[in-house]
This record gives structure tokens, sequence and C-alpha cells, in this order.
């Protein structure tokens, strides 16, 4: 299950050190509920939303990933300063940030978290060199290595421990590649120009992700071991792919036409290409979508503002809304159980944004 990190092709923007084997505690010192008094909404006529705000006590902080378990991969910034970002587990039910460490650096950063708890994301050597790497709290933090280069990072892994991102070569061109326990990073090749990002696989080994053409241009592509990289929408200007789902479905963005730089889009071999518009606003993307065809992302507002999202083929594309009055949000990552993790931010500039988890229910 994935969701976001820090890009290394750049894409438009919306408005060798073994860690301890117990990982450090960065809220309560032992397992607490859930707050009681989470925020509802209904979302479209279909479905209630509750939003849970899990960082309450840790402000500062990003809901990148969740699994089928409810667990939760965060970034946080702990008392250490704004300069050191940190990778934390949230397991389900719980209120406990637990620090998965780093490389001997400052850092670390999630992008995703399998259904067996495997974190993925990078972080930082001695040096602050960044590295891919993968967590498991049995074994630790593992370094993935790189393309040949100096810097690589890690954007989703499967129940497998198969992991995607991108990485430095030789050359100083970055790739997409695939990494394995038994046969370590391969480089997935590009659509014609000289770098690739791999954002997405799912439990098939199917891999998405974007890749610049010969002409500059970036669009997505999808691999598989028999195919190997095709361009998935060949006639876009421009598009990106973030997640694949078990069925086949392709998430991400693309162009939008007449006032939107960018839409997000849903895309199967069946039905092509869908563009799903926005809520109401100039753009939108979407990160992630579930085996049912739920899809969720983040999208500019009609009022100007900026909200997290949820879409389905029956309701089409709703709000998620927001832990605070006025405030924006952002959808990451959802499970098979229409639990959704992100952030909410207030408009109070003196309010650090907050990991929160949208869990949906059909309304009564």
């Amino acid at each position: 299950m994935r969701r976001f990190a820090p890009y290394l092709i750049a894409v438009p923007m919306l408005c060798a050190c073994q860690m301890e084997s117990v990982p450090t505690s960065l809220g309560r010192s032992a397992a607490q509920d859930l707050p009681s008094d989470p925020v509802t909404a209904v979302v479209g006529s279909s479905f209630q939303s509750t939003i849970t705000d899990y960082a309450r006590y840790w402000p500062g902080t990003d809901g990148i990933g969740i699994n089928d378990a409810g667990d939760i991969t965060a970034q946080i910034t702990p008392p250490l300063g704004p300069a050191f970002n940190r990778a934390a587990l949230v397991r389900a039910g719980t209120l406990q940030f637990i620090d998965i460490g780093t490389l001997g650096g400052a850092s670390s950063r999630p992008s995703a978290i399998s259904n067996t708890q495997g974190i993925v994301g990078t972080a930082d050597l001695l040096g602050n060199q960044a590295t891919a790497f993968i967590w498991h709290q049995a074994t630790g933090m593992r370094d993935l290595g790189s393309l040949g280069g100096t810097s690589s990072l890690a954007y989703d892994a499967n129940a497998r421990d198969e992991v995607v991102g991108i990485s430095e070569n030789s050359a100083g061109d970055f790739r997409a590649f695939l990494w394995t326990a038994t046969s370590g990073m391969l480089d997935l090749g590009t659509l014609g120009g000289s770098t690739a990002t791999a954002e997405g696989i799912n439990a098939r080994g199917v891999v998405v992700g974007s890749s610049r053409l010969a002409d500059g241009r970036l669009h997505a592509f999808l691999w598989t071991r028999s195919s190997g990289m095709i361009d998935l929408i060949p006639e876009a200007s421009y598009a990106v792919a973030h997640d694949v789902s078990d069925e086949g479905v392709v998430v991400g963005e693309t162009n939008g036409g007449a006032g939107h730089q960018f839409v997000a889009f849903r895309w199967t071999a069946r039905d092509r290409l869908q563009r799903l518009g926005t809520l109401g606003g100039s753009n939108s993307r979407a990160w992630a979508v579930n085996n049912a065809g739920a899809i969720v992302g983040e999208s500019d507002t009609r009022a100007g503002g900026h909200n997290a999202f949820f879409w389905t083929q029956a309701i089409g594309m709703k709000s998620l809304g927001a832990l605070f009055s006025a405030a924006s949000s952002a959808a990451f990552d959802i499970n098979q159980r229409n639990e959704i993790a992100g952030w909410s931010q207030s408009q109070n500039p003196e309010v650090l944004r907050t990991v929160v988890k949208w869990t949906l229910t059909p309304a009564r």
C-alpha cells in the first residue's frame, strides 16, 4: 500500500548502519485507544466519513500510507528540529508513533507500508546521502543500494517485498527500479528519454510510474516482466501514474484541457483513459486505488481551497472534508476496508498539519 514521497523528477505541484532492533516510541509510552471524539461527515449520499486525528500531540505530520490491517506509516518532525524528519509506524488502534530510525544519518522519509508491515522510503546515511530502504521490525532497516549512482528512493512495496522506486545510475541519470532480495536492483528502462520513476507495484508484480520521452515529455508507463515498459497514454501531453490495483486499475494525473493544468485519471485495459475531474477547482491528482476501484487523492476546490477526495464510479468525486473548519487536506492511500490515510491542516499558520485517517462506512 502506498503513498507519497518527494520527487526526484520534477512534476507540477498543487496550490551502512543498522538501526536499533527495538524502535523508539515518539508518542506516549504505551499504546492507547484512539480519540473518542472524531469528526463525521457524509460523503455523497452513499458513505459516512469518520475523520480521526492521529497526531494531536504530534503536529507537523503527514499520513503517508495505510495497509489492510489499518497500520499507518507517517512522516513526522520530532523535537529534534525541523531538519530531522523521521519515518514512523502507527499500529492500528493506537496513538503510538514508533520511530523506525535511519541508516546512520539524521532523517528518514516513508513512502508506503505493505500488508506484511514492510515500510519503504528513503533514509540518510552517515554524511546525509539519501538511499532507498525497506524496514521490518524483525530485521530493522535495510539499505537497498543504487543502480551505480549516489542516491535512491523507494516508493512502494508489495507483500512479497518487491520494491519499486528511483535511483541514480553511474551516468548520473535517475531511473526506475524494481528490487528483490534475490536479484537486487533492476533498471526498468525508459520510454526513450534518460529518466524514469517507478511509483506503484501490485501483488502480481505489475509496476507503474512515469518516464521522459525522447522529446522530453513526461508520460505514464506500465511495466511487466513479459511486456517491459509501455506508454500508458500515448496521446497525452503529460501523464504520471501513481498506483495500480491488483485488478489492473491505474491512477494518476494527466493533462486536463482548458482551465486545468492536470487532472486525476483512471485507466484500465478495457476502458482506457477516464479523466475524473476536480472538486470545482483547477487541478486534481489521484494517489491511490484499492481493489474495489475506490480512488483517493487531492483536488483544488471551487472556493479556492484544497481537499482530499474519494471517488467511485457510482458517486463520482466527493470531498472527504478536513479535521478543522476552513482547512485543507490530502488523501494519499486507501486500503480494502475504505480506511484512508492523509493529512489535514488549518488555515491558522500556528497550527501545523496532522496525520488523519478517514474511515468510510455505508451511510445510514
